[in-house]
């Protein structure tokens, strides 16, 4: 014999949100191991501002106006783990701390990094489980001849003259 699905004449019941809870609620900026990592870069640099979790389009955005917000939206929702600015507010290099999840988004950091260092933007990585000391820190932020900032790529929808 066969089932036959019963329908109901009933609307489903809209179930309204306890206004008196809250919907919100507030969120570390950064886990404790970020926050440790913080530190070291303080000391590694005291001379310049470190700024944690920033927005990506606070950082770099679309070269051209043409295709201006599909370029945007690849960035818009980005943030990078640490800015690096000097005292009048240069941006010297981004750093990022890859933790345990890095390798299931390595083609994501990939495309994340290309269009950083399409801007012309120096990212220094370095692995959570063996971050290094304050003093190869600096190193690393005050040679920028080991890694450095490549020159801006000209966007192939670039339409200013050279």
């Amino acid at each position: 014999m066969a089932r036959t699905v019963q329908e109901s004449d009933e609307e489903p019941e809209y179930v309204r949100p306890d206004l008196n809870k809250p919907r919100y609620r507030q969120c570390p900026i950064l886990t404790e191991n970020e926050k440790e990592f913080f530190g070291r870069l303080v000391s590694a640099v005291p001379e310049y501002r470190i700024f944690p979790q920033v927005a990506m389009s606070a950082i770099i955005e679309p070269a051209s106006s043409e295709y201006y917000m599909t370029y945007w939206n690849r960035i818009a929702m980005l943030r990078v783990d640490y800015a690096v600015y000097d005292q009048k507010f240069d941006l010297i290099c981004v750093i990022e701390l890859d933790d345990k999840t890095h390798d299931t988004r390595r083609k994501k950091d990939e495309k994340r990094d290309a269009r950083m260092i399409e801007a012309g933007v120096r990212v220094l990585r370095y692995k959570s489980r063996s971050k290094p000391r304050p003093d190869a820190i600096r190193h690393d932020i005050m040679n920028p001849q080991l890694i450095p900032a490549p020159e801006p790529r000209k966007s192939m929808f670039d339409t200013h003259p050279a």
